[in-house]
Formats: C-alpha cells, sequence, structure tokens
C-alpha cells in the first residue's frame, strides 16, 4: 500500500495540470449528467432521438471502466469535494479497490447501455420521459458509492439509489390496475 496523493499536489499521473483520475471521474459523471438532461428536455417523442441518452450511458461508462484500470495500477488519490461545493471534507478515493469494482462494475455497464440503446428503439416499449434518466442517475450513485472516502458522501449516494429505484419502478405506473397488478391474485 502507498499513501494518498491529494488532487492538486504533486505526486500522481496529470493530464493538462488536473490528475487523470479526477478528470475521468468527472468526464463520466459529465457524461451521465448530459445523458439524463437530453433525456428530460428531449424526451421520448422521436425514435431517432431516444436512444441518445443510453449512448452517453456508455460513454460515461466507458470513462468510469478506463478509470478503474487506471486505478488498479497507479497510486490511490483522494479527490477533495469541498473545493467544488463547499460541504466540508467530503471526497471521492480512488484507490485499487475501488478501481477493481469500478472496473467491473462499469464494464459491465457499457454492455447494458449498450442493450438500452437496441431496447430503446422499437415502437411498441414503454417509453416515458425519465427511464434514461433514472438509468444514468443509477450509474452515477453507483460511481459515488464505489468511491466515497467518508460515511456523508457514501449515505447521500445511497439514499439517491433509493430514489433512483423508486422512479424507475414507477416510470410506467400511470393506470390504476398497473399499480395494483402485482397484488392481484392470478386466475
Amino acid at each position: 500500500g502507498g499513501s494518498y496523493s491529494r488532487v492538486g499536489l504533486p505526486g500522481g499521473p496529470t493530464a493538462g495540470g488536473r490528475p487523470v483520475s479526477s478528470s475521468l471521474f468527472a468526464a463520466g459523471l459529465a457524461c451521465f449528467g448530459a445523458g439524463g438532461l437530453f433525456d428530460l428536455f428531449f424526451g421520448v417523442k422521436s425514435a431517432r432521438l431516444r436512444p441518445v441518452p443510453y449512448l452517453f450511458g456508455i460513454a460515461g461508462s466507458a470513462c468510469l471502466t478506463v478509470l478503474g484500470i487506471h486505478a488498479t495500477t497507479t497510486a490511490p488519490v483522494t479527490v477533495d469535494l469541498h473545493l467544488l461545493f463547499g460541504i466540508g471534507r467530503s471526497g471521492l478515493r480512488i484507490d485499487q479497490l475501488a478501481g477493481l469494482f469500478l472496473t467491473l462494475l462499469f464494464g459491465v455497464a457499457v454492455a447494458v447501455s449498450a442493450c438500452f440503446v437496441s431496447w430503446a428503439r422499437p415502437g411498441d416499449r414503454p417509453h416515458h420521459r425519465g427511464i434514461a434518466s433514472g438509468y444514468l442517475l443509477l450509474l452515477a450513485s453507483v460511481a459515488v458509492i464505489v468511491t466515497a472516502a467518508d460515511a456523508f458522501l457514501f449515505l447521500f449516494a445511497w439514499e439517491l439509489l433509493t430514489v433512483v429505484f423508486y422512479v424507475l419502478t414507477s416510470a410506467t405506473r400511470y393506470d390504476a390496475h398497473q399499480v395494483g397488478a402485482a397484488w392481484a391474485p392470478r386466475p
């Protein structure tokens, strides 16, 4: 084990003055955010635009997969978030174990996002605004849970994951019969 280097201090590989780890993490979350906003603003009206948020999911997941591979082979880095948001001493710790989980989880997320691209095209699927946004928020929450350096950030991302599950499970429940379908007896 090695000591943790802080973002902004010497001691880690950099890209344009920023550590590679924080740049890849920010790029992944930015892709998830852009895809979520795209889904919320442009929605599901056009069959050609429906897969776009999931393409952002592929890009963000690929960034986090590369970050995971990078983290397993380099010194651990701690990204201080208090400089960005002013929320105390919260941060992200990107070490070898977090790198392993980022590689595994987001390697699978690349494949799942690619499946969602083909799933979103046909006209007979449930196309409701918010499904892609919820999925991308789920990916962002998982990334923060894996890399959280303190209990506050971990629990915040965990609760965000709970909200995401609620959004995803209620996305298609607009009719009263759909809400009670799970409790109805089968003939």
